[in-house]
Formats: C-alpha cells, structure tokens, sequence
C-alpha cells in the first residue's frame, strides 16, 4: 500500500487532518464507488459509513500479523442509556459495555499513521487509542479489504507543522478478509435480562435496515415511538 499522500490514499479523510476541506465530488465520487463494494460487506454495512462514530476503542492488538480492534458499539450503547434514563432504571451507564470485534485476517498491511499539515503519511509506533471517528473503504472485493480508519488518543498526541495538538492516527489495513464479531447480545442480557426485549428486539430489526441510532436524542425518540 502506497503511504505518501492522504489524498492519494483515503481523500475523504484529508479534512479531518489537514486544514484543507474535501471538495464535494470526491465525497460524491467515494458515494457512488463504495455501492460496487456493498455486495461483499456483509455487516460492514451495518456498522460502517458512520453508525460507529465516537465508539470507544477498548483495545487494539496485532495478533499474529492481524488487526484484533475491539469496540463499545456506540449505536446500542446509546440506545441501553435512553432505555436507562426512560425507565429510570438502577444501572451504572458509565460500566455498560457492548463489544464489538473488527478482525483481519491474512493481513498484507497494517500500519498505524501520522499525517503531516499538508497530508503527508508518516508510519508511526502504535500508540494507545481511545474511540473510534471514522473510515474510509478503500477496496471492499471477495478476497481484498482495504481500508483507512481514522481512530483518536486522548493520552498522545503529535505536532507536525502548526498541527500542535494532533490526535488523529490513521490506520491502514489490507487483507484478504475481514471478519465483525456481533458480541452485544451477551451483554444486554447481563444488564437487562429479558424484561425489556420488546424494546431490544425492535432496535435490532432498526439497525438491520440501517437506521441510524448511535446518537442519544435518536435512540430517546426512538424509544418514545415505540412505547
């Protein structure tokens, strides 16, 4: 994978490190590239283009040359605290936990990145990360993955030009495969157990049409529609 430019790699992502906007035909070229891919996604739908947005990372290991990336799933987590503050229910939202695993495998590139002020990639040392902002498929066929993912650390951060306070790393990924492990279920019944499945099950079938609902004010209407 060539590591030079932003703009060569992942350029609706330029924005988010460079104080250059990403013109409006890129994001509608990226639009129009990533329906090719969609086919070969599988639950990458599900959960990419946006629904893990601000996810808590809760680690992010190599295991044997792969990406091992586990998430707090921000689209159930929000949902489990609406729920929470409707029913005025007795548990500790700041401990709630609904993982979700993103594995690699045969990995052929996994880099973990800073980008200069002009969008210059530096390969760096991992370092740790904290959540989740966003991605950008690159490839998405049956046996090549390629992607950009734009993941934050609140304990690190680097300067590079006038970027003094630069948080943002981008990772960089090509693999045959990629695998997302669906591991909140488990949790849900820890929490809840099943005194409030009818509101569970009902989010589920949301989010299996891709509704977006990892933001707090859509989960609470949401909840308010369904009661």
């Amino acid at each position: 994978m060539n590591i030079d430019s932003l703009k060569d790699i992942a350029p609706t992502l330029v924005g988010d490190y460079t104080c250059e906007d990403t013109p409006e035909v890129i994001f509608k070229k990226y639009y129009k590239t990533i329906e090719n891919y969609k086919q070969y996604m599988g639950l990458g739908n599900k959960y990419f283009f946006g629904h893990l947005h601000d996810s808590h990372i809760l680690s992010c290991r190599i295991n044997e040359g792969n990406l091992d990336l586990k998430l707090n799933e921000i689209a159930t987590l929000q949902f489990a605290c609406a729920l929470v503050d409707k029913m005025k229910l007795k548990i500790n939202m700041r401990k709630i936990i609904f993982p979700l695993e993103i594995i690699s495998e045969n990995t052929k590139h996994l880099s973990l990145n800073i980008v200069g002020k002009k969008g210059k990639v530096y390969e760096n040392d991992f370092v740790e990360l904290n959540q989740y902002i966003c991605e950008e498929i690159i490839k998405w066929t049956e046996n090549n993955v390629r992607i950009a993912f734009n993941l934050w650390s609140d304990k690190v951060k680097y300067k590079f030009g006038d970027n003094v306070n630069c948080r943002n790393y981008l990772l960089l990924l090509s693999c045959d495969k990629l695998t997302i492990n669906e591991k909140q279920h488990e949790n849900w019944n820890k929490y809840f157990g099943n005194k409030y499945d009818k509101y569970y099950n009902l989010f589920l079938e949301e989010r299996k049409k891709d509704k977006y609902l990892s933001d707090y004010s859509q989960c609470e209407k949401f909840i308010e529609e369904i009661m």
